[in-house]
């Protein structure tokens, strides 16, 4: 028996009720063919992971007939067949790993991060050079290109002496006519928040007076192996004693700031390190460098030489900053190796980054977790 909801159209249309009345009839059909034993199963947690409910036809049957109920237990599908493992991943032939050393002669200091993240990711996008699938409409307006408009309209403000207002307005319809933003209700609430932001930064007044600053600095750095680490630096300031300060514009909140300062200790970032040895290694005097957030709220982390720009709050010995340059050229020194080496295996340093990467479903970090590859073998 089927009963149908005819709309004003004349279109069937199924309801709740005939839907419950489908799984009623499915269950008890279910039930009461078996001959000898039923059993009765449902899964604690749906595909995302959320927790689930035993249909209510099983709650009934439990005050029917007298169920034995076990507790949930983990299972895994029994493979019809054997399955071959892949061979570990890495580039072992010389050829190719020749090939490697001439196709890697230079590096960002962002490139080397994001080996120092995952190696596979790295491989795909600067070695295979494979491009991420483009933006949908709705995702132009992204934190990058916030970003971007952000750090080139505090440029053209503190480099050019524009008005902040003017500067933004310029930038803002630049970028988004370059990105194919369209205007909408999204894009003008983006743009209102994105101005207070930056109006908030360039209120704030910490950063600190100098006698000169250099804005968008190229830098080139040549390793012992013959590579070359090359960027730009955003910003620098200098003080009356001729000692400079590196920083670092970041369309980040306080919380996001500490983070890229812990990254730091731990190895997994580089930036700040590379670029005070760069500028070292071009006859500057750098005090340290300061990353200059500018989401929600005015935000600073880094490192200063005590005694220096104490404006900003961050001073650490000169022994420390010394020992973010020692880290950070320690790990770019070994993450060029390894590349040159031919490492390539899926072995993210922070696996919740992963949910963010273009790269995710051709890795297969998960056979490589359970293969016990982990970050820091050769291969």
């Amino acid at each position: 028996r089927v009963r149908l909801a005819l709309s004003s159209q004349g279109i069937p249309l199924r309801t709740a009720a005939d839907r419950q009345e489908e799984e009623q009839f499915l269950f008890e059909l279910a039930a009461s063919r078996a001959t000898s034993t039923l059993v009765l199963s449902y899964p604690l947690m749906n595909a995302k992971g959320d927790a689930t409910l035993p249909s209510f036809y099983i709650q009934k049957l439990r005050h029917t007939c007298e169920l034995e109920e076990d507790p949930a237990r983990p299972c895994r599908p029994q493979p019809a067949h054997s399955v071959r493992h892949a061979p570990s991943p890495g580039v072992f032939d010389e050829a190719l790993r020749t090939a490697l050393k001439t196709t890697h002669l230079s590096f960002h200091p962002t490139a080397i991060e994001t080996f120092l993240q995952c190696p596979f990711q790295f491989f795909a996008r600067h070695t295979l050079r494979i491009q991420d699938v483009p933006l949908k409409p709705a995702d132009r307006l992204n934190a990058l290109l916030q970003g971007n408009i952000a750090h080139e309209t505090l440029h053209r403000m503190y480099r050019d002496g524009e008005p902040l207002m003017t500067a933004f307005d310029a930038v803002w319809a630049a970028q988004c006519a370059r990105n194919n933003v369209a205007d909408g209700y999204r894009a003008e609430a983006v743009r209102l928040e994105l101005f207070r932001n930056v109006e908030t930064f360039v209120k704030d007044g910490r950063l600190p007076g100098s006698t000169a600053s250099e804005f968008e600095r190229k830098f080139s750095m040549k390793l012992p192996d013959g590579t070359e680490i090359r960027g730009r630096i955003d910003r620098i300031d200098a003080d009356e004693l001729g000692r400079s300060l590196v920083i670092d514009y970041k369309y980040k909140r306080e919380k996001a700031m500490a983070e890229l300062v812990k990254a730091h200790d731990s190895g997994t970032l580089v930036q700040g390190g590379l670029y005070i040895r760069a500028l070292r290694a071009e006859g500057y005097k750098p005090a340290g460098m300061v990353y200059a957030g500018f989401r929600r709220e005015a935000s600073f982390r880094g490192w200063v030489a005590d005694g220096a720009f104490s404006g900003l709050e961050q001073s650490c010995s000169a022994e420390g900053v010394n020992d973010v340059v020692r880290r950070a050229m320690e790990a770019a020194v070994q993450t060029i190796a390894d590349i040159h080496n031919g490492r390539i295996a899926p072995t993210p340093a922070d696996e919740r980054k992963c949910a963010y990467c273009a790269f995710a479903d051709a890795c297969r970090v998960e056979i490589a977790t359970a293969r016990g590859i982990t970050r820091g073998v050769g291969l």
